[in-house]
């Protein structure tokens, strides 16, 4: 507890003394965090992309994905939030080669977080 805090303030303050956000706090925290680390700064939004692409990668449905983020439309969560991981990427070669061999194609395997930011 703070003990010279003035009446009325903040319990919580940001570091310009107002009242920090719930998702300042998060944000600010997450920021520090990845510099700390030696990455860029990642913020929530990222890790709601994030999220959101290796759902897909797993085979996650999207209408089931699209629910989860809050999306009324799943074309919307395809368009904004799912990318390319770069596992389904590099398992495309070999996918069409069992193919053009008349063999089953691998099954996909869910991205690994470490590789993607």
């Amino acid at each position: 507890l703070r003990t010279n805090a003035a009446p009325g303030s903040p319990v919580f303050p940001d570091t310009h003394g107002r009242a920090a956000s719930r998702s300042g706090v998060y944000r600010e925290g997450l920021r520090r965090v990845s510099i700390a680390a030696g990455l860029e700064p990642i913020t929530p939004h990222v890790l709601r992309h994030s999220h959101a692409t290796w759902a897909a990668s797993a085979n996650v449905p999207v209408i089931a994905l699209a629910a989860r983020l809050g999306h009324a439309d799943a074309s919307f969560t395809l368009r904004r939030y799912i990318h390319a991981a770069q596992a389904d990427l590099d398992a495309i070669p070999a996918a069409i080669l069992a193919l053009r061999r008349g063999q089953t194609p691998p099954a996909p395997t869910p991205a690994d977080p470490k590789e993607q930011a």
